[in-house]
């Protein structure tokens, strides 16, 4: 279950800014800290690709990815033109583009 915690959107920047809040100290250093951190909380959440396996659904890569399986439609939005009309048959093979949830 770990290993897909690694695949959400912004953990590693959310982590990193810890880091560099926790190494900065107390007094004017905190500031620049808050200066550096603020690019990096700035930024957007990339899109990512997956390969649909078997025993795929939906709601499945959503939970995968998001951590809840309710947000299958932003998945199926996003891919409409891989998938078709119909977001229960999305086949082995297929690379779908898995938008940041924000």
């Amino acid at each position: 279950m770990n290993n897909n915690d690694d695949r959400k959107p912004g953990r590693a920047s959310a982590s990193a800014s810890a880091s560099r809040a926790k190494s900065s100290g107390s007094g004017s250093g905190s500031a620049s800290a808050r200066k550096s951190a603020a690019p990096a909380e700035a930024s957007k959440p990339q899109a990512q690709t997956y390969t649909v396996a078997s025993g795929d659904s939906l709601s499945v890569i959503s939970n995968r990815f998001y951590g809840d399986a309710k947000h299958w439609q932003k998945i199926y939005q996003a891919n409409k033109d891989v998938i078709g009309d119909n977001p229960n048959l999305i086949r082995v093979g297929q690379v779908l583009t898995i938008p940041p949830l924000g």
